[in-house]
């Protein structure tokens, strides 16, 4: 009598198929558990933990909490992906228009809005990817969340279409006080000046940039027309020159509450950038600002 037995099939993988239908099957129990008014979820959680956490040595719980953080974490991405390859299904049917027209809309909303649209699906994200969606960067209402990396990585991806950047926190709190509350120090000996402390810090956002945040613009600086810095407190001023130096085509800039010297800039100005029509400086730890609208004509020495 002939053998039915697939010959393909072997002890080991007939385990394996076994455990992972088993382990599909449990999984499939947990995230189909019907909703209960009479049955809190969370309290069975706590409850299982806490009787397994009571036996067992520090080892053993330590090893079960990490565990435990680690599958369900795996839940969570998977949740994730499939939510995204849903939207991905939903809005190719429902979005009724093409990619190059999805560009030009992306390319006339702020940055934060854009990577909130690129991260709901798949289709949305290979939009957000051309280098047109970033010909204006505006960072301003994501100012808590973008460090050196993120501008870097914004910026490779404007390739040559950027033209426009804001960063910074465009209502920052203003200075309270100027350079011309302290020269009465001068009355009093060091001592006085040692002790003195104002009751408010150095204007700024708690900036997650460091002093090379613009270090990307010595490369890319000569495709910008418009820089706006707002309440990146202080600054190193070669940091800061050194790649303003390179927007030779800039016609509008705006520094509010960044504390660097003015006159500096404006010689800078007048040496590289002279296309500027708007320019706004100011510096409330020096009390300066520096307003212009219109063509600005410099002479150099």
């Amino acid at each position: 009598m002939l053998s039915t037995e697939n010959p393909n099939s072997s002890p080991l993988s007939d385990s394996l198929e076994f455990n992972e239908r088993h382990l599909d099957s449990i999984i499939s129990s947990l995230v189909t558990f019907p909703d209960s008014p009479s049955l809190s979820i969370s309290s069975s959680f706590d409850r299982v933990l806490d009787h397994l956490l009571s036996s067992g040595d520090v080892s053993v719980q330590d090893q079960l909490v990490d565990r435990t953080l680690e599958r369900f974490s795996l839940l969570l991405q998977s949740t994730k992906r499939c939510s995204q390859k849903r939207a991905t299904l939903h809005n190719s049917i429902s979005w009724f228009l093409p990619s190059e027209l999805t560009v030009k809309v992306f390319s006339m909303v702020d940055t934060k809005s854009l990577m909130q649209a690129s991260a709901c699906c798949t289709m949305f994200n290979n939009c957000a990817m051309d280098p047109l969606c970033y010909f204006h960067i505006d960072l301003t209402k994501a100012f808590k969340h973008v460090d050196d990396r993120v501008l870097r990585t914004l910026l490779n991806r404007s390739g040559k279409q950027l033209r426009s950047l804001k960063l910074g926190r465009v209502d920052a709190p203003g200075c309270l006080f100027r350079s011309s509350c302290l020269p009465p120090l001068i009355l009093y000996g060091n001592n006085a000046r040692r002790a003195l402390k104002l009751g408010r810090d150095p204007p700024g956002l708690g900036s997650l940039f460091t002093r090379s945040c613009f270090d990307p613009l010595k490369l890319t600086g000569n495709l910008l027309t418009s820089l706006h810095i707002y309440s990146l407190g202080f600054m190193n001023m070669n940091s800061f020159l050194d790649p303003l130096s390179a927007c030779s085509n800039l016609t509008d800039l705006k520094i509010v509450g960044v504390n660097v010297l003015l006159e500096p800039i404006l010689e800078l100005l007048a040496r590289n950038c002279c296309l500027i029509e708007h320019l706004f400086l100011d510096n409330c730890s020096q009390g300066k600002t520096f307003t212009w609208w219109g063509f600005l004509y410099f002479t150099v020495a």
